[in-house]
């Protein structure tokens, strides 16, 4: 099974329509965490996936993304308060309901 790494996903969209469809794209490869900000759990190919369909939906004179790789040794000193979500390294294979 291909290995996951985590990335934060940060972006700025001008236009309301753009900014969901961009919304919608990311809501299959992470978690919200505020406005438009994302924590996903992604292998190589999860990324590329993302990064391709991301680049067909934004204008690249007005958007902006960030993409950030956090290695496993930052997760451990990221600071948050009122966020229920922990900032683990491993992600939960099965989710039982």
């Amino acid at each position: 099974m291909p290995k996951s790494k985590i990335y934060l996903v940060c972006y700025d969209i001008v236009e309301p329509k753009r900014w969901r469809k961009v919304y919608k794209t990311m809501k299959a490869y992470g978690k919200r965490l505020q406005y438009s900000i994302f924590k996903c759990h992604l292998t190589d190919k999860q990324l590329a996936e993302m990064r391709w369909k991301l680049t067909k939906v934004l204008d690249s004179k007005e958007d902006r993304l960030l993409i950030a790789p956090l290695h496993h040794d930052i997760i451990k000193e990221v600071f948050v308060i009122n966020v229920i979500d922990e900032w683990d390294t491993e992600r939960d294979r099965f989710l039982l309901l």
